[in-house]
């Protein structure tokens, strides 16, 4: 079971624009309306709130509180839209990857649309609806988005080493463990991590399942948990899907454990 937003589902594609009916039907309120903190799952106030320098560095914009909570927002908002993306993760034979080419460019061009042809990873989802909504410029995302590559086109391990640094800037990340309700719970907006850098999602604030089950509810971009297979042909892992869809820390990290990968699994604010 699941409690989440009714009565939307994964529409047909179609502008982000013509889906604020459908939020608000569902009863959904967004961080505009300053309504949106009601829906984290603990405590109240505001989200743990750092100035950080290299925070301001990396966005390259005002850092706001509500960052978090309107990047979340954001990911709603795509998700209601139906929108399909392409998952294609960093690698030499994951071409045609345009938010990266995007934000590697020395100048910023049109952002590219969300189609099921447009390349991304399961955190450039993020860093693109952040950008959507003012959290991130082109500028601030080119400086920190320029990974160093070896030959073949490949990432050097140690851009990946650096990953969670780059990410949660303020260094305030929170061990999670999977079915101790007693434990730390991620807050809307917050970036959860698994392992080093297997997978990242955003918390949406709200739980999946009930008692014992309890799981917190995540955005997430990744073929997991659904069929994920390579291309034997050409190598590649490249597989469409909807651009953002709500699933559990514990799906996913069950699947890291299925696999027999290391299921570390961290939350905490992101860069803003």
């Amino acid at each position: 079971m699941t409690d989440t937003i009714t009565g939307a589902g994964h529409i047909a594609e179609r502008p982000l624009r013509h889906v604020s009916r459908e939020l608000r039907a569902s009863g959904y309120r967004s961080a505009d309306e300053g309504n949106a903190r009601q829906l984290y799952a603990a405590g109240e106030g505001d989200p743990p709130y750092v100035d950080s320098p290299l925070a301001r560095s990396l966005i390259g914009a005002p850092v706001s509180r509500s960052a978090p909570l309107e990047v979340a927002d954001e990911l709603e908002r795509i998700r209601l839209s139906g929108a399909k993306l392409t998952w294609k993760n960093m690698g030499p034979r994951e071409t045609q990857r345009e938010f990266e080419d995007w934000m590697r460019a020395p100048e910023e061009g049109p952002l590219p649309p969300l189609t099921p042809s447009t390349g991304m990873n399961c955190w450039e989802i993020i860093l693109y609806a952040g950008v959507k909504r003012g959290v991130f410029t082109h500028s601030g995302l080119h400086e920190f988005y320029t990974p160093e590559r070896g030959p073949g086109n490949q990432v050097l391990p140690e851009w990946f080493e650096r990953f969670p640094e780059l990410l949660w800037r303020h260094g305030m990340l929170e061990r999670y463990f999977p079915g101790d309700l007693g434990s730390a719970q991620p807050r809307r907006g917050d970036l959860v991590l698994w392992n080093q850098d297997a997978h990242v999602a955003m918390a949406t604030g709200r739980f999946i399942g009930k008692d014992i089950d309890r799981s917190p509810e995540v955005y997430s971009f990744w073929p997991v948990p659904g069929p994920f297979t390579v291309d034997k042909v050409t190598g590649s892992w490249a597989t469409v899907i909807d651009a953002v869809t709500p699933t559990s820390i514990d799906v996913l990290t069950g699947y890291m454990r299925e696999k027999a990968y290391p299921d570390v699994v961290r939350f905490g604010r992101g860069p803003w």
